[in-house]
């Protein structure tokens, strides 16, 4: 990347205002503040600098620039988000090498060109209108999710991809297309095409629905066909429609998750913006980990079916796991959103989301229910319970929850409660493979005696004093004579800019404590003395056990020469205190 590109987008773009699209911000002396975007805290503790073009989020510890903010936000590397913000800014991207990166972007701009020719198609066909309009799909909608139509031909997108010159190998790349005896065919044909994006809207893969007049035949059999594995999708960490619901998300604190992409569209339509969709499969580590990253709470609603009941265990047990609040909406069996929002309408799809149930709770009720109606024994309920229940409970990582459903359970089931822990211990000692049975790493514990040291903490504020003066344009005090008047009366070597942790935190929090720009040499001033004395105490303190010590052994040299230093450091903490 050329080395000035970032500072041209930098200098395009204000932080303040493009970091207000996700949260409020209000002024706070030189800064903004607002409601954390990463958390869903209820106290603002976020701040911006317009002046720094930085922020800092003390609820979740992040800060940094534009760029860190974009890729917090939206879960990518560095690239992804300069890849962003060059296109938000007009700025142009020069690539200072070429290779995978070029390839990357090869099949973006090929994906793309795809998309634009399903939706094309799609506007000159009658059948895949027909079908819209007979599952309720606005135009709107439509063009929101840029909703095409592969036509049911072999090679039509393959030839069309050739004709704007991209080459064989890069439409093998890109999952459109197969091959067979050095001739390609499009894998989507006859099918209603969803594009799948990535967290930052750029279409990655497709997943097609065929339309119900080429059900029957022989190679349109399959329901959905799905784009493969390439270089851009990973089925196992895509969720279908965040990059849509992720602001929403954060909005509302919630995940509603659905089976598929019909489900996802129509939630939308009806106003549920937060809405994701699995296609079929359970939650991985990895998509549970992007949901975090915007909410706590998941909440399924999935098929009613054997398939969307497994799925729903699956994953409810690696979001516990993860510490996630799980819900489920229990849908009669038959139904899914889909249906609902199409045949009892929108706000019914509202109703039915209100109804919510704890995940264990929902298994509890639904154990109850089955064994009044199959008139099922204790013993068959326990085996319910031990495949239903258990693991969601021995997976969870709030002790308090697991306490309260434990009792819960045992009420529930008319067992002990010292029976159901040792069920819980039980599963925790199966070898159960699962990621997120194991430890997250914490970050090490903080020396709280350090931290809450006078000494340091004065430092502390006296470098961070300084350092907002170093970068602050203009300066209110010559930072730098300042920082060399204190060196004189305080050992130099602990006050060293360069060596700060956290200093954007820092500059937030001085800039906070210190609104009165006018008084900085007076307040540094004043800080200096105060340490100064807490290092002359500490060492008065010293001084005094080894005279003790040494009049105590009969020394009575070396007790003569710490009698004058405590003297000596007894006059000086006099002087600066007078």
């Amino acid at each position: 990347m050329a080395s000035d590109t970032v500072e041209q987008i930098k200098n395009r773009i204000d932080i303040a205002e493009y970091i207000g699209a996700y949260t409020k911000l209000s002024p706070a002396g030189s800064n903004l503040k607002g409601l954390s975007p990463f958390t869903s805290e209820k106290t603002a503790s976020f701040f911006v600098s317009p002046e720094r073009q930085t922020f800092y989020c003390f609820s979740s510890g992040k800060g940094g620039d534009i760029f860190t903010f974009v890729q917090e936000m939206e879960g990518i590397d560095f690239k992804g988000a300069l890849k962003i913000l060059a296109e938000k800014t007009g700025v142009p991207l020069v690539w200072e090498k070429t290779g995978e990166r070029s390839k990357r972007d090869v099949l973006f701009e090929l994906l793309d060109k795809a998309t634009y020719f399903f939706e094309e198609v799609y506007g000159r066909l009658k059948h895949p209108q027909e079908y819209s309009a007979e599952r309720g799909i606005t135009e709107e909608t439509r063009e929101k999710f840029r909703i095409g139509y592969a036509p049911h031909e072999w090679r039509t997108l393959s030839t069309w991809l050739m004709k704007h010159k991209y080459s064989k190998e890069d439409i093998l790349r890109s999952g459109l297309a197969k091959e067979n005896n050095g001739h390609l065919y499009d894998r989507f044909r006859g099918r209603y095409m969803f594009p799948i994006c990535d967290t930052t809207g750029r279409v990655i893969a497709f997943s097609g629905r065929i339309l119900p007049q080429f059900e029957s035949e022989k190679e349109g059999s399959a329901k959905y066909v799905n784009s493969p594995e390439t270089d851009l999708y990973h089925k196992s960490q895509v969720l279908y429609g965040i990059h849509m619901a992720k602001q929403a998300m954060r909005q509302h604190n919630r995940a509603i998750v659905v089976e598929g992409q019909m489900d996802l569209v129509l939630s939308h339509q009806a106003g549920v913006a937060e809405t994701i969709a699995l296609s079929g499969t359970a939650l991985t580590t990895v998509q549970i980990q992007q949901i975090l990253s915007h909410t706590n709470t998941i909440i399924f609603a999935l098929d009613a079916d054997g398939a969307g009941e497994r799925a729903l265990r699956r994953s409810a047990i690696e979001a516990l796991a993860l510490g996630a609040e799980v819900y489920v909406i229990p849908l009669l069996q038959g139904k899914d959103p889909a249906d609902i929002i199409l045949k009892e309408g929108s706000e019914a799809w509202s109703t039915y989301l209100e109804k919510k149930l704890h995940i264990v709770d929902f298994y509890i009720q639904k154990g109850e229910q089955e064994g009044k109606e199959k008139g099922s024994d204790t013993r068959s309920l326990l085996r319910y319970a031990s495949m239903h229940i258990i693991p969601l409970i021995a997976y969870m990582k709030s002790r308090i929850d697991e306490e309260f459903y434990m009792r819960k359970l045992s009420q529930s089931l008319g067992v002990s409660y010292d029976a159901i822990r040792s069920e819980i211990i039980k599963e925790r000692e199966k070898e159960i493979d699962i990621h997120t049975k194991q430890e997250i790493p914490h970050a090490p514990p903080v020396n709280k005696e350090v931290m809450a040291s006078r000494t340091a903490i004065l430092r502390t504020h006296i470098l961070g004093i300084l350092y907002w003066q170093k970068n602050k344009n203009p300066p209110d005090i010559d930072w730098n004579e300042a920082l060399e008047k204190i060196k004189q009366r305080i050992p130099s070597e602990i006050f060293v800019l360069d060596e700060m942790k956290e200093k954007e935190k820092l500059l937030f929090e001085i800039e906070s404590l210190y609104p009165n720009t006018t008084l900085i040499q007076e307040i540094i001033d004043g800080l200096a003395n105060e340490l100064e004395k807490e290092l002359l105490r500490t060492k008065l303190e010293h001084i005094t056990e080894e005279l003790r010590r040494a009049e105590a052994q009969g020394e009575m040299t070396k007790s003569e020469e710490l009698s004058k230093e405590h003297t000596t450091i007894s006059q000086q903490l006099n002087a600066i205190n007078n």
